[in-house]
């Protein structure tokens, strides 16, 4: 059986109560946000659907934007063809009353001044624009459609206007058309045939595909009949020959304004050449494609316009002018096609582009052999650890000399740089407290306090603080200078730049005298130092043990201040025991020592002052008589029991450096034949070796050969090179040790590099036309791309790599690209041999048709249909005008028919938007179940918590009160 025991029901209650309580914040805390969903762990399943949810939300809502841009663009297009439909209406009443025959001439003039003024409407109709944007100039929105005659705007590119959709994404795959272009409204001014491709452009499912064809293209003009141009005047003389000039009039006019073929060639076939495009392409891009081949179209056209009237720059411009309106690539459904206009029908024979590869193997470069900095080591006065301190002292000149360095960075060793760089006057001076460190760490404070000095020194010139290293030998503990093997160098130790005061005081003990009249108040020491020259340098050396005894005075509290004794003969002994006399040798005042130890101070001064004046000697020994003091009271500090620093002083007087003690003071200096020896370097000249590189080889394809002979501007273009290349290169760093030099056992992570891609067409003709490039000179661009794209790539590696460390040259002799690599640096280049699919796709996605077709001519169009009926009514031909009523049906028939797609769109638009208002309020609904706050249920199970908890208040009153009792009691 279980003991329930007082404690145990206290503390399950209120652990009851502290539960009760949390499910009540949850529960404000839903209320309040509105949801139930606040954190992933509450609920992964909901929280996971409800953000699906949302997704869905907001993709839907961007669909819906569409849909409702389109709509509005499409409903704007609509009123435009209503009121079209309506001019075509009142012209086919006019037209009908007009060749009536029942309206005079004078009617027939009032009728064309109004035809003139529908002319007018329609044209402002063909350039409406919806916000800005011109509705039917396809994709160049920017430009109005037709001129204020009616004449079609040659901006536009006519020939491929009617492809020129304007698509909007309404849906998951789903999307529409929601232009008409002007050609497809208001009919096609000029003859049309089409080229189209057999099949779609063959993408990769790769974001990007690399894609490459090619075409020679050709064309033929055709011309209309003489009849066209030139009405029948032959026999106006008599009354049958004016009939049957009408008569003749009458059928060439009806001929011309039906649909017709051409089929009389006007001139020779023109040949354009070969047309290609190559590149990588995004992934269903077609447009750029077009834009690419259209770019190949038009340089052709140029240059064959340029070879047609090489001495005429007009008849050169119109022609080329003509050209670039009558034929055009377009994006035909997802199709490449090629359309030719007015006059011209146009011929293709497609081939495969011919690529050059660079065909490559895997190369390694040679396991790197380290070519290590110039090191100077020390030659005479090491540096001595014996001892608490160690005084270092250095004082030496270097030259470093820079040589020429090729195009790749590599020095030239026969050609040194001039002038030489001269670090001057570089010194350290210091002693280094030893207590507590080991030798390696001393060595490593002084070497890193010469790296400052020479750093320094480095900045003046302009060079990397690692031109010069300051290492510790790790065996001997001395400093070494490692030099970067790109300099040479040149040390010299200097000793008679500074000069050199002697600094140690001589061995001297004073005792105070007994005999207070006897006694200084103070005592002055002078130290024997060389006094400093103005201008000069100055290295102090001070070495020596410092021992000071304080004596008590009788009769003095203090025993520090000197009182005479009057009353007391001075030549007389001094009776122990009167007051002012010191008590020396008396038990009952006993002296105070104060053993300060070693005072030492190594430094060099400068003779300078800052403005670059000479200091004056007294200038110099006041500076070092203030480090000493420094030296000397922080030593006084230090010492238990302390002693006041007022009771020792050095100062200057008369040239030289005094210390000044209280004249109850024993000073004792021994010790002071300290020595400081100049630490020297190896001054041996130095001159720097080049390094030895390891080289590997990439191949350069061979341009396509061009046959011997002159060879015309039209036809170089087929010996342009097409090359594909996509290496892959490894680099293998090494660390670097405290001289600077690379250590083949430490790799650091190795570098890929796997987009060096050269995807590109070299062309064969110059860019100014003045000849053709040879095959040296293409092998030089193809090598100059491939460089550039490898320093390309090798810069943006954090850190960059040095451009002498991987050097990239073109080899004339062996026509390949070389790549030298630094003996600190392994590279490995690897060729990726695996040509995308797409580029060895069958060409038949490239229009491909070895045959003319004769040019079609549409029905006449809009605007010169109303030019034509003016004329007639101005003519008073009630003939021609009932022949212009087929014409006038047909843009009737053609305006109804484009209407009813328009409407079609719109009210497949409005359906949409209605299923995305329907996805919204179901979505919607969705989320606020999965999501949203059950405001009722929260409620009812508040209160009930409420409830819950105001019971378990009064079940635990009655719980602890009787305990609270039994406690008092």
């Amino acid at each position: 059986m279980i003991r329930i025991t007082q404690s145990m029901q206290i503390a399950r209650t209120l652990l009851d109560q502290n539960l009760n309580l949390q499910r009540m914040n949850d529960y404000s805390n839903d209320m309040s946000s509105r949801t139930n969903l606040h954190r992933p762990s509450d609920d992964p399943l909901r929280v996971a659907r409800a953000m699906r949810l949302m997704t869905e939300l907001r993709v839907n809502e961007t669909y819906k934007q569409d849909l409702q841009a389109a709509h509005s663009w499409t409903s704007k297009t609509d009123v435009t063809l209503n009121t079209l439909s309506d001019i075509i209406k009142r012209v086919r009443e006019l037209t009908v009353q007009a060749a009536s025959g029942e309206k005079t001439q004078e009617d027939k003039q009032k009728i064309m001044q109004e035809i003139k003024q529908l002319k007018k409407a329609a044209t402002e109709l063909a350039n409406d624009d919806y916000m800005g944007r011109y509705q039917f100039s396809g994709y160049k929105t920017n430009k109005k459609f037709v001129n204020e005659d009616g004449s079609y705007n040659q901006d536009l590119d006519l020939a491929g206007l009617k492809y020129e959709k304007i698509n909007y994404n309404i849906g998951v795959g789903q999307k529409t058309d929601i232009n008409f272009t002007g050609v497809e409204v208001f009919g096609n001014e000029h003859f049309t045939t089409k080229t189209r491709a057999k099949k779609a452009v063959p993408f990769t499912d790769e974001p990007q595909s690399v894609l490459g064809a090619k075409m020679n293209v050709k064309l033929q003009k055709y011309k209309k009949s003489d009849a066209y141009y030139e009405k029948n005047k032959t026999n106006l003389n008599t009354p049958s020959g004016a009939a049957d000039e009408d008569k003749k009039n009458n059928e060439i006019e009806e001929k011309y304004e039906k649909e017709t073929k051409l089929g009389v060639k006007d001139g020779g076939e023109i040949d354009l050449g070969e047309v290609s495009f190559y590149g990588s392409y995004k992934k269903g891009d077609v447009n750029a494609i077009v834009e690419d081949l259209n770019k190949s179209l038009r340089a052709q056209i140029a240059k064959k316009a340029k070879e047609m009237y090489p001495s005429d720059p007009d008849k050169e411009e119109k022609f080329r002018k003509e050209l670039e309106q009558s034929v055009q690539f377009v994006n035909d459904d997802g199709k490449i096609s090629m359309v030719t206009d007015r006059d011209y029908a146009g011929k293709i024979q497609a081939g495969k582009l011919t690529l050059k590869e660079i065909q490559k193997t895997k190369e390694t470069s040679v396991q790197p052999s380290i070519n290590k900095n110039t090191e100077l080591g020390v030659t005479s006065g090491p540096l001595n650890y014996s001892g608490n301190t160690v005084r270092a002292h250095f004082n030496f000149d270097m030259e470093l000399t820079e040589y020429n360095k090729d195009s790749n960075g590599d020095i030239i060793n026969t050609s040194p740089k001039t002038p030489k760089i001269e670090l001057k006057n570089i010194s350290l001076s210091k002693e280094y407290d030893k207590t507590g460190k080991s030798d390696e760490e001393v060595a490593k404070l002084i070497a890193a306090d010469l790296q400052t000095q020479i750093n320094a020194q480095l900045m003046k010139h302009g060079l990397p603080e690692d031109t010069v290293r300051v290492t510790v030998d790790p065996a001997t503990k001395q400093p070494r200078l490692a030099v970067n093997r790109e300099y040479g160098v040149k040390l010299t130790n200097t000793t008679g730049a500074t000069n050199i005061t002697a600094a140690s005081p001589a061995t001297q003990t004073y005792t105070p005298n007994v005999n207070s009249a006897s006694n200084p108040v103070t005592k002055e020491t002078d130290f024997n130092v060389t006094t400093p020259t103005a201008g000069a340098d100055s290295l102090v050396n001070f070495d020596f043990n410092l021992k000071l005894t304080q004596y008590h005075r009788y009769g003095q509290s203090g025993g520090d201040v000197l009182i005479s004794n009057p009353g007391v003969n001075p030549a007389t002994p001094p009776t122990p025991g009167t007051p002012g006399h010191l008590a020396f040798s008396d038990p009952n005042y006993p002296p105070q020592p104060f053993d300060l130890g070693k005072i030492s101070l190594v430094k060099k001064y400068s003779g300078k002052n800052d403005d670059g004046s000479n200091k004056n000697p007294d200038d110099i020994l006041r500076e070092i008589a203030k480090d000493l003091q420094e030296t000397i009271s922080e030593k006084a500090a230090s010492h238990k029991p302390p002693l006041d620093a007022s009771k020792i002083k050095v100062e200057v007087k008369n040239g030289k450096i005094m210390l000044m003690t209280d004249g109850n003071m024993k000073m004792e200096i021994t010790n002071t034949a300290g020595t400081l020896t100049q630490t020297k370097f190896d001054d041996t000249m130095k001159t720097p070796v080049p390094d030895g590189k390891n080289s590997m080889d990439i191949d350069i394809p061979a341009p396509n050969p061009m046959p011997p002979g002159t060879i015309s501007p039209l036809e170089r273009s087929k010996y342009d090179t097409h090359v594909y290349m996509n290496l892959k290169m490894n680099v293998q760093r090494y660390k670097k040790d405290e001289n600077g030099n690379a250590t083949t056992n430490k790799i650091l992570p190795n570098i890929e590099i796997n987009d060096l891609t050269i995807n590109k067409t070299y062309k064969r003709e110059k860019p100014d036309g003045s000849g053709t490039y040879t095959d040296d000179e293409i092998q030089k661009q193809i090598a100059d791309d491939i460089k550039a794209k490898i320093e390309e790539k090798l810069s943006q590696i954090n850190p960059p790599l040095d451009k002498k460390m991987i050097n990239i040259s073109y080899d004339s002799a062996t026509k390949k690209v070389k790549v030298s690599v630094n003996q600190d640096v392994s590279v490995t280049v690897e060729t990726d041999n695996n040509k995308p699919s797409s580029i060895n796709s069958d060409v038949e996605y490239m229009p491909d048709k070895a045959v003319y077709e004769e040019p079609t001519r549409e029905k006449m169009p809009f605007f010169e249909m109303m030019d034509r009926l003016m004329k007639f009514m101005d003519e008073g031909n009630s003939k021609g005008l009932s022949r212009m009523l087929d014409v006038i049906d047909y843009h009737a028939k053609n305006t109804q028919k484009i209407q009813g797609i328009g409407g079609g769109r719109t009210n497949m638009y409005n359906l949409m938007m209605e299923r995305t208002e329907d996805i919204k309020l179901n979505y919607s609904e969705l989320l606020s179940d999965t999501r949203d706050t059950d405001y009722n249920e929260t409620s009812m199970k508040m209160m009930v918590a409420q409830y819950v908890y105001r019971a378990s208040l009064s079940v635990t009153a009655k719980i602890i009160q009787p305990s609270l009792v039994d406690f008092l009691r």
